[in-house]
């Protein structure tokens, strides 16, 4: 698959001689042909992976950029692509049809591209960024969500809770790693970019900043929400405990009564007298009373 750059990206089966600047997707389990052409690229890759794993890198020569993406997304999945290029091509390495999504929907949203194949990296990143703004903002209207919940005492669910943060902890991962890429192509020690270029990528990586600020807070706040949930099983099973106390303690003298009486023994005068039964349900009926009332007046429990 071949996108052309000009004024749009225009795809292409075949690219034409003197086609200039173009795109290309190379899916190593299906295009065969195109592996071969750009054998160069998947070795370069392969090199990069090799040295730095799968993150979000990127490597600088004279004349070309090769580096490879590792991205999270809103499902707490991953996408890792590689890529290459120079003045005339870019090619990305992109087995599960990622890239494509991107550069279809930039097509769609985007009427103008520029011929060069550095600034087409540019704008390729800052579509990527785009909706995080929007994914964050929802992340924290579900943990207000949450926080009301677990102030009206009911139940939320702390797999999701623990989603959120993995989630965000990758988001926070890639920013840096991305932040590290950033800030390497705006010192330009090779001189790829032009200065115009060079300004746009300043104003992105202080987007990516201010990205992983807000996912920070998020995360932040998550911890909060965590913490308010561990709290509100605490005072629950304080409750409990506290009910378990109370009953153990208005019970303890009714067992010591009824271990009393019912030693049986032979000249014991309670046992032959015809109203000792109801004055014992009597003082046994005091006992709890006297006891729940001083409980009450203690506050140990509602």
């Amino acid at each position: 698959m071949y996108y052309l750059l000009n004024e749009s990206l225009k795809t292409v089966e075949q690219l034409a001689e003197n086609s200039g600047p173009y795109v290309a997707i190379i899916n190593t389990r299906k295009s065969e042909d195109q592996c071969e052409d750009f054998s160069y690229a998947l070795k370069k890759i392969e090199h990069i992976e090799d040295d730095f794993g799968q993150l979000t890198k990127a490597v600088f020569t004279s004349d070309s950029i090769i580096g490879t993406f590792y991205i999270p997304d809103s499902d707490n999945k991953e996408h890792y692509f590689g890529f290459i290029t120079d003045k005339d091509r870019f090619v990305f390495i992109d087995n599960e049809g990622y890239v494509r999504n991107i550069l279809n929907s930039m097509s769609r949203k985007k009427s103008n591209f520029s011929t060069s194949t550095f600034k087409f990296l540019y704008d390729f990143m800052d579509d990527l960024s785009e909706d995080d703004i929007d994914f964050f903002t929802k992340l924290e209207k579900e943990l207000d969500s949450m926080e009301i919940a677990l102030a009206d005492k009911h139940h939320i669910s702390s797999f999701r809770l623990a989603e959120i943060r993995a989630i965000i902890r990758k988001y926070m991962v890639y920013y840096e790693q991305l932040e590290n890429v950033l800030s390497e192509m705006i010192e330009n020690e090779l001189g790829l970019f032009d200065q115009e270029l060079i300004q746009h990528l300043a104003f992105y990586l202080e987007r990516i900043r201010r990205l992983y600020d807000f996912a920070s807070n998020i995360k932040e706040y998550s911890q909060e929400i965590r913490d308010l949930r561990k709290d509100m099983i605490d005072m629950k099973q304080n409750d409990v405990n506290t009910a378990i106390a109370v009953f153990t303690t208005i019970f303890l003298p009714l067992n010591l009564i009824a271990g009393w009486y019912g030693m049986n023994f032979r000249y014991m005068p309670e046992l032959q007298y015809r109203y000792s039964y109801f004055i014992v349900i009597a003082i046994s009926i005091s006992i709890v009373i006297g006891m729940l009332l001083y409980f009450k007046k203690r506050n140990w429990f509602q």
